[in-house]
């Protein structure tokens, strides 16, 4: 693991305790490194990894070799931080009650401790899941930056490259995903499916020839507006199916905005009840189905123009088998 103890976690996330024995959470630390894994592929990882060299005890820092460039030392700071934090998330969510051999038990100081109120522990998971999600957003931006060759051949990087929206960016500018790179790696196959299906019937034999261009950075001016209305449908079609199968805390913070109870209380805001939600879905769908729609008049609008007398049979009198 390229987290290999408390005074890591405690520099990372600014809250977990450096006094904390590292074998508790280092579970929690394993799981999360394989969560960024999946995500960023194993090349990315091993090439962080090659610079790192774990603590023996879990009471000091792992080191950094000497000679690690500056790209590597940055890529293992931008791993390391959704790690930790995903990692003390998940430690603090177990750790509200003690295990022993009679029962789970809560431990406090009645003198000069009390538990948080539910509010209390809800506003502080949501605010740790926040931030894991920001700092993984952050390093999928930079890894899209810097462009490493790990990055662009990894599995992911390569299936988005087939689809008319390759990334966070192109999202962005169809539909505010808040720049999450999560949340567009997270929804990646919704949109290869909708491309697969809604996108391709629309356009037609457009369909292929578009994408080929679009992949080799090509298309004609004259296209360049059917591509935005395909590019528009995808993410209108991708974002409703997102709200009809993702949980509420995937989505982003901007994507769905919370709803303001009639009296100002810790509870004022919440989360959209599963109706509203279900109707915001049935909005987008309407509103792809009228890009979709676009898209369908575009085609026919722009049909090239056949001259009749080229349509029709050309019968040469010269030849036997002519009829007058």
């Amino acid at each position: 693991m390229i987290i290999s103890s408390s005074i890591e976690l405690r520099n990372l996330t600014g809250s977990y305790y450096t006094n904390n024995d590292f074998t508790k959470v280092a579970t929690d630390v394993e799981l999360e490194t394989e969560a960024i894994v999946r995500l960023v592929g194993q090349a990315i990882y091993d090439r962080a990894k090659a610079i790192y060299t774990p603590s023996t005890d879990g009471k000091v820092p792992g080191t950094i070799a000497n000679d690690a460039t500056d790209t590597n030392k940055a890529l293992l700071k931008h791993l390391q931080l959704p790690i930790a934090l995903g990692a003390a998330f998940k430690y603090y969510q177990a750790n509200l009650v003690s295990h022993d051999d009679t029962s789970r038990k809560v431990k406090i100081d009645k003198g000069s401790e009390s538990m948080a109120w539910q509010w209390m522990i809800d506003k502080d998971d949501e605010a740790h899941l926040r931030k894991t999600q920001r700092a993984t957003d952050r390093l999928i931006a930079w890894l899209d930056k810097t462009d490493l060759e790990e990055w662009a051949n990894s599995d992911e990087k390569k299936a988005a490259k087939k689809l008319f929206i390759p990334n966070t960016a192109a999202f962005q500018e169809h539909y505010p995903i808040d720049f999450s790179g999560l949340f567009y790696h997270t929804v990646r196959p919704f949109i290869a499916d909708v491309q697969r299906n809604a996108i391709r019937q629309a356009l037609g034999d457009d369909y292929q020839p578009l994408l080929n261009d679009f992949i080799a950075q090509s298309v004609p001016e004259a296209k360049e507006p059917l591509l935005s209305l395909t590019q528009q449908a995808l993410a209108l079609l991708t974002m409703a199916k997102a709200l009809k199968r993702l949980s509420i805390q995937v989505l982003p913070r901007g994507v769905v905005q919370q709803f303001e109870a009639e009296r100002h209380t810790q509870k004022g805001a919440q989360i959209p009840p599963s109706e509203d939600l279900r109707k915001y879905a049935l909005y987008l769908e309407r509103d792809a189905e009228d890009a979709l729609d676009d898209i369908r008049k575009y085609r026919y609008e722009n049909q090239p123009e056949y001259n009749p007398q080229d349509l029709a049979p050309h019968n040469d009198p010269c030849k036997k088998y002519a009829r007058t």
